[in-house]
């Protein structure tokens, strides 16, 4: 039994550990295992999206359901481009658009009342 924990303490110490692939040197580079210094990555052109990986076609059918409205443009999409739509509308705080791909079996409010009871939740300050 002593063996047993002992041989758990030391996986959540080695666990635990920072990762020591890279260390910062004050000019703000970062140094890597082998000795080398390499610059982070800080593009302020970039601008975020959770559809970076969708490919044109999808890209292309999300446009048109912007432009449009319509949920059918959608219909191609997975289960998990869904949630990726769903989470890039929250990001991007097109409310419409959420509310039009909420799935609500009848029982959303109108469009005006659930924007404001969006931005009047607790939650939708986290984001």
């Amino acid at each position: 039994m002593y063996r047993i924990r002992l041989i758990l303490l030391s996986f959540i110490i080695t666990g635990c550990t920072p990762d020591s692939s890279f260390s910062k040197k004050g000019d703000g580079l970062l140094k890597t295992e082998d000795e080398t210094y390499v610059s982070p990555i800080n593009d302020s052109n970039y601008e975020f999206t959770y559809l970076e990986e969708l490919p044109s076609e999808k890209l292309k059918m999300y446009k048109e359901f912007l432009r449009n409205g319509s949920i059918s443009s959608l219909s191609d999409f997975t289960p998990e481009e869904m949630v990726l739509i769903f989470m890039n509308l929250v990001f991007e705080d097109n409310l419409e658009k959420l509310y039009i791909i909420t799935y609500d079996n009848g029982h959303l409010p109108p469009v005006e009342d659930f924007i404001e009871e969006y931005r009047s939740s607790d939650w939708s300050k986290r984001i």
